[in-house]
């Protein structure tokens, strides 16, 4: 195992999100919210969840990518100016859903099983 110093780190994690980038423009965001879209308001109603069904979607879609945790994922848009910014969230880091809000997206995506199968048939996976 090659263990990275400071720099390099940054530098491997700064390449993974241009490549994340580029997959953003590739995703089918539309389709994907209109999927998830009935699913998240019954969550929203529940208070489980604090920003859009965009901005949670692209929050797990960089999550997953990362290979993040929830609490992981939290910690990286309430520090990183630049993944916020990516994921639609304003500069004002009080808005940044926490680990709570991302492990009930998940919990929503994988209760409802918008798992591979429905993302596939909106395209996603195809195209990303």
């Amino acid at each position: 195992m090659q263990i990275l110093l400071f720099p390099e780190a940054e530098a491997v994690g700064l390449q993974k999100l241009a490549c994340c980038c580029k997959l953003f423009a590739r995703v089918p965001w539309a389709a994907w919210v209109e999927l998830v879209t009935p699913y998240f308001e019954s969550a929203a109603g529940q208070n489980m969840v604090c920003c859009s069904v965009e901005v949670m979607l692209r929050v797990h879609f960089v999550q997953q990518y990362l290979g993040l945790s929830d609490s992981a994922m939290a910690c990286t848009l309430k520090n990183q100016a630049l993944v916020r910014h990516l994921v639609g969230l304003p500069e004002n880091e009080h808005a940044v859903p926490d680990a709570a809000a991302i492990t009930a997206l998940r919990n929503v995506l994988e209760s409802h099983r918008l798992t591979e199968d429905d993302l596939d048939s909106v395209g996603m996976l195809s195209r990303a």
